[in-house]
């Protein structure tokens, strides 16, 4: 009876053994991002940022195993919509809300507003639709900035493959003007170490939401435990704490 009770014990460790990476794999959540400071960002050992910092506190709150991947953002966009329809476990960040994503995610909750506005070096006049319509503008490629620029009829676009090579663009005298979230253009100018006195904030395309999202087959079950984490942090104060430490005031 005892050897058959310790073949039974090795038999079931084997079996959890082989099992427990599966397991794991299906309760995996994917964190999907880029490297957009000061909203995300991925500097060797540090994942930081305005919106990052909620995120991960909201992932403790949820308390299951997850991964943060960072992606180039066109990737980003099409990983999460991809590996949801056959996983139905991933969520994305900072991803703004147009009206040409409206049915491919699941909007869990609000993070921030941002006014989405062109920036420039150069002494010339950014103010008006008028001032910048034949400029050429430098934008983060598969943006909802660019969305923008293509619904306003900007004709002399160039897209990037990140915010800093944007910034650079536009400080190298490559481009004219930068399109870009209010939090972003200086944060990374600063950062690049590049002369932020000169940096001008100018004609506002528009004043966008920024989201948590899944895709659109992610169930509600999973959706309601992320967006009650939110409430969570909100009614504790600690998302303004958070948003604060990154001088955001709002909009």
């Amino acid at each position: 009876m005892r050897k058959i009770i310790n073949y039974s014990v090795i038999c079931t460790i084997y079996c959890l053994a082989f099992l427990s990476p599966v397991v794991a794999q299906e309760k995996m959540t994917r964190v999907i991002t880029t490297h957009m400071p000061p909203y995300s960002i991925n500097e060797g050992f540090f994942r930081i940022g305005a919106i990052m910092d909620i995120v991960q506190e909201m992932r403790k709150i949820v308390g299951r195993s997850y991964q943060v991947e960072f992606l180039p953002w066109k990737r980003a966009q099409k990983e999460v919509i991809e590996f949801e329809r056959s996983k139905g476990n991933a969520v994305i960040f900072p991803l703004g809300r147009t009206a040409k994503r409206e049915e491919d995610y699941r909007w869990i909750v609000k993070i921030i507003t941002d006014p989405i506005a062109l920036h420039a070096v150069k002494n010339i006049p950014i103010t008006s639709y008028e001032d910048v319509k034949d400029l050429k503008v430098g934008v983060l490629t598969s943006s909802s900035g660019l969305q923008l620029l293509k619904k306003a009829k900007f004709t002399d676009i160039y897209t990037c493959a990140n915010v800093v090579m944007c910034a650079k663009m536009l400080n190298a005298g490559r481009i004219d003007v930068w399109l870009a979230p209010g939090l972003v253009a200086p944060y990374v100018f600063d950062k690049l170490e590049m002369n932020i006195d000169r940096l001008k904030y100018g004609y506002v395309l528009k004043y966008m939401d920024f989201y948590l999202a899944g895709a659109k087959e992610m169930p509600d079950n999973k959706v309601l435990l992320w967006l009650k984490a939110y409430d969570l942090l909100k009614a504790q104060g600690r998302i303004e704490q958070i948003l604060e430490n990154y001088q955001y005031t709002g909009y």
